[in-house]
């Protein structure tokens, strides 16, 4: 059952005030006021809140705008979630979604919701509607941004002219509100782009004009920390795959290389082998001609002998010529290896026409 405020609902009918003085929804200041709510609100305050949007806690009278109200309410709290990193308000704002998808701001407060969930392509689509909505402000802009590098960071499947619509927003965010987080968002998206040192620089831009006097100032310092150490080991790992290519890339022409060294050193072994083999059967046929040619001189007679020695001769040239085709000859070996085999044939016939006549 809903109760009247009591004192100790004092905070909560101070924020309602403040709540009825934000400018219009659809304005950055409404944002940038809001947060500063969430940024001041303690735990307190912001269960006083969401007691009040289940009904638990209730305003003195009806208000017309008791629907803005409950709005605002919705988003400090989903402010304050985020921004001091306590996920577990999010289960307690989720029965309040459906009442509030109508407002112009909702998909805006869903996708950052969803970021913070780690929910990145849900963020993303909702971030898109959210500048489909409202393209001039710098929030949208920005968040629309930042969940295009998270997605991409994450593995998400992001086409270039997403990234581009991305580095289109962030630049223009920061041309109409020069917001240390927007340079950091920036950097992160230069250095997916590969621009390392650009990134850095922008990502420390974010570090030196960031106030110190906000309370969630640790947190926001050891994000932009983290950042520059990602880009760090980026632009380390981009360059080590670059050496690592390069590499490879010479490796691959001194393994071609090597090849065709070994191969032409196996190819001027098999000629050499061939050769040896050539002057072998050279002397060989010379070894077989002179002996031969001393037996038949030793035991035939002059013609017999004349006779039988060109056959010899040119059984040892056909021979010769067909060992040598054998063991495979050069090409430029093949006409010598032709004219002695012919001269063969040749002796051989002279030899059996000198056998007829005799």
């Amino acid at each position: 059952m809903s109760t009247q405020l009591r004192p100790d609902t004092d905070g909560l009918a101070a924020v309602v005030a403040q709540f009825r003085a934000l400018p219009p929804e659809q304005d950055r200041a409404f944002e940038v006021q809001a947060a500063k709510i969430a940024e001041h609100a303690d735990a307190r305050l912001i269960h006083q809140l969401q007691q009040f949007l289940a009904g638990r806690l209730s305003l003195p009278d009806a208000p017309e705008d008791e629907d803005r109200i409950r709005f605002c309410a919705y988003f400090v709290i989903a402010t304050y979630a985020r921004r001091m990193k306590e996920p577990v308000w999010y289960d307690a704002l989720r029965p309040y979604r459906p009442e509030f998808r109508s407002r112009v701001l909702f998909d805006h407060v869903d996708s950052l919701m969803l970021k913070s969930q780690r929910q990145w392509l849900p963020s993303l689509e909702a971030a898109e509607r959210a500048l489909d909505k409202l393209p001039d402000h710098v929030g949208v802009l920005h968040n629309f941004a930042e969940a295009v590098v998270l997605a991409k960071e994450n593995g998400c499947e992001v086409t270039e002219d997403q990234l581009e619509r991305a580095r289109a927003a962030v630049t223009r965010a920061i041309s109409i509100e020069a917001y240390p987080k927007f340079y950091a968002t920036y950097g992160r998206l230069e250095a997916l782009l590969g621009h390392y040192d650009r990134a850095m620089d922008l990502v420390h831009r974010a570090i030196d004009e960031e106030s110190s006097d906000k309370l969630d100032y640790p947190i926001r310092l050891a994000d932009y920390q983290t950042h520059l150490t990602n880009i760090h080991l980026a632009k380390a790992s981009n360059e080590l795959e670059t050496q690592l290519r390069e590499t490879q890339r010479q490796l691959a022409a001194a393994r071609e290389e090597f090849d065709q060294v070994n191969a032409r050193v196996n190819q001027s072994i098999d000629e050499l082998k061939r050769e040896s083999l050539q002057i072998l059967g050279f002397f060989t046929a010379a070894l077989s001609l002179t002996i031969g040619s001393i037996q038949i001189l030793s035991k035939q007679s002059f013609a017999d002998a004349a006779m039988l020695l060109i056959l010899l001769g040119g059984v040892l040239l056909m021979v010769y010529g067909g060992f040598i085709l054998t063991i495979g000859g050069l090409p430029n070996r093949r006409t010598p290896v032709w004219l002695s085999m012919g001269l063969g044939a040749l002796l051989i016939l002279v030899g059996l026409i000198v056998h007829h006549d005799v």
